[in-house]
């Protein structure tokens, strides 16, 4: 691999050095190093996933369960079985269902960025905005409201002390037009 690469930086400094066309160059450097990587790098054909990627470890469990279930039916002509067999047939339909639906929901919404995560509930922060019609002397556009919370534990935790801090701030700061300005704006 070092000889043919080596071969290629001759090759490409001798064509540089006689004034080639920069096309022809990137031609031969091109093809060059493809027949040195298909030579030397070993490569084989990747596989298919087997199962779609919406089916979880424990729906491959219940489908083979309902097809072990399904062969016993076929054996034993007994009540029973069918019975099993078609309770477990309809959890893995509606399991099946779920999870695709699920899956095709996560490709197609997208992330939700005004979402501020608090110790296991959403906030939206957009809904937590001041807005300019009720902006005055002490509640300044840019400023949060403080959510009102009816018990105590929420009360204290960090999205209200932050949203106290952030209305404590100059309002030259909270409008810093980029980081870097705003750092600045903070130390001084």
């Amino acid at each position: 691999m070092r000889e043919d690469i080596n071969n290629i930086k001759n090759e490409i400094v001798t064509m540089a050095t006689s004034k080639s066309n920069i096309n022809d160059i990137w031609l031969v450097f091109k093809t060059s190093l493809e027949k040195s990587v298909n030579l030397n790098i070993p490569h084989k054909q990747a596989r298919t996933k087997d199962s779609p990627p919406w089916i979880s470890r424990d729906l491959k469990r219940l489908i083979r369960k309902r097809d072990r279930l399904y062969k016993k039916k076929k054996k034993s002509h007994d009540k029973k079985d069918s019975e099993k067999y078609k309770t477990i047939k309809r959890q893995v339909q509606q399991g099946l269902r779920r999870s695709y639906w699920k899956y095709v929901e996560s490709i197609v919404t997208p992330p939700e960025d005004n979402i501020i995560e608090n110790r296991g509930f959403n906030i939206d922060a957009t809904s937590r905005l001041i807005p300019t019609s009720r902006a005055s002397r002490t509640t300044r556009t840019g400023c949060f409201q403080v959510p009102l919370f009816r018990t105590d534990i929420r009360k204290m935790s960090f999205y209200p002390k932050s949203i106290r801090e952030w209305n404590a701030l100059p309002l030259s700061t909270t409008t810093a037009p980029s980081l870097e300005c705003f750092k600045a704006r903070l130390t001084k």
